[in-house]
């Protein structure tokens, strides 16, 4: 109980913390068990990924370690629930490694040099890394990526190899080109992705730019001058009134086929123009959909098409993530000004929307239970330039108190 690692995946005889092995089913809450699996998984892959293909050097730390939290992910996914698992994957990511990106430990997924291996330990090779390896799997497909590991591990069995063995098993199996997308290793920092939609009635197109860059953080991070734009897969979907998604067609696309119904633009320059042909009537926009990019995606959105998308999206994360930024809003305005804000007009579309979501019986249990939960306090008060516990603690209750009267 005092080992100092959740685990540790020596061959033959793992370690592991007592509390991520044993649970106690009197006390023990799903969230004890839901880690027990994951880390008795995630040490259980490494047999593979970390063991019998393991690192040249530690600089390729990410290699064992990013690959197999994505593989404990995934088999979390597979054994509970997948959308509430995505979800919380992405609630960790932007509460340990977004600030981590942000200030002066900020460092590349595979470092280029260090003082202590002990300092690199951290929610970037691991979490960030294992959104990496996600980002490939997005761009090659689900048969896709079972090629490159198949590939990797033909190649590779009983060898120390690096990073760019794995990304080159990837390309190779699957005919693609993945030079550009080695910048994730090499380049710290959460990029920004501006995203901005236009529709033109009369010529039935709906044009979707997107741009990345970084923004400017309160720290210099190493190497930031030399940052070149990045291999970015965004996965987008176009929702028509009521929440169906509507045909996407490129101008580029060739006209024969049914086109698919959500599309994972790859941006690789600073900015580009999309343009989707045959939109017969103004969409809202679903973009960045399961977090297909580690970034953080800023897009003008009203309350009107937050709410629109919190009862109508079926990407769970995006529905789930627009319901959070609405209720947000709603606190960090009502923290300023708390007079009868229940009485506005947002907060109405808010409950009527949080009812859509309560209501929906094909939605599994926890990710209702999830999607209805108001953002927690300490999420609140990172948005205030001064933080008041007191008024955001009667805010929030009062917009709960409001919701459970309501419904």
């Amino acid at each position: 109980s005092d080992f100092n690692m959740g685990a540790m995946e020596n061959k033959g005889l793992n370690v592991f913390n007592t509390r991520y092995v044993f649970a106690n089913p009197r006390i023990a809450t799903d969230t004890d068990f839901g880690n027990v699996e994951a880390v008795v998984g995630h040490e259980y892959f490494h047999n593979w990924t970390g063991n019998r293909v393991t690192c040249r050097d530690w600089f390729q730390l990410t290699l064992k370690e990013g690959l197999t939290v994505y593989r404990d992910q995934r088999f979390s996914e597979d054994v509970r629930s997948r959308a509430v698992e995505r979800i919380d994957a992405v609630k960790q990511l932007r509460a340990r490694q977004f600030p981590e990106d942000e200030g002066p430990m900020a460092h590349p997924i595979r470092p280029e040099s260090y003082i202590s291996m002990d300092n690199f330990y951290t929610a970037t090779v691991y979490e960030k890394g294992a959104e990496i390896i996600r980002m490939m799997a997005t761009l090659v497909g689900e048969d896709g990526f079972r090629k490159g590991m198949d590939c990797y591990f033909e190649r590779h069995d009983g060898q120390a190899v690096t990073c760019d063995d794995f990304r080159a098993a990837i390309a190779d199996a699957n005919g693609r080109d993945l030079d550009q997308f080695e910048r994730w290793y090499r380049q710290a920092g959460t990029p920004r992705l501006r995203a901005r939609g236009s529709y033109d009635p009369g010529r039935s197109r709906y044009t979707l730019e997107l741009a990345q860059d970084y923004p400017s953080t309160a720290f210099e991070i190493a190497g930031a001058a030399e940052r070149r734009p990045l291999h970015l897969p965004v996965a987008v979907a176009l929702l028509g009134g009521g929440g169906h998604r509507l045909p996407l067609r490129l101008a580029s696309d060739p006209e024969q086929g049914v086109p698919a119904t959500e599309r994972v633009l790859e941006l690789r320059d600073g900015k580009a123009a999309f343009v989707f042909e045959g939109i017969t009537e103004k969409p809202v926009a679903s973009v960045l959909r399961g977090f297909s990019a580690p970034v953080r995606l800023e897009m003008e959105r009203g309350p009107e098409e937050l709410a629109f998308l919190m009862a109508h999206d079926d990407d769970a994360f995006n529905r789930w993530d627009a319901g959070e930024k609405l209720a947000l809003g709603i606190l960090v305005g009502a923290v300023a000004a708390p007079e009868g804000f229940l009485e506005g007009a947002v907060v109405a579309r808010y409950g009527e929307a949080w009812g859509r979501v309560l209501g929906d019986e094909g939605l599994d249990g926890s990710l209702r239970a999830l999607a209805i939960t108001l953002p927690a306090e300490r999420v609140v008060a990172q948005e205030l330039p001064v933080i008041d516990p007191d008024a955001i603690h009667a805010v929030r209750e009062a917009l709960g108190g409001w919701l459970a009267r309501r419904h």
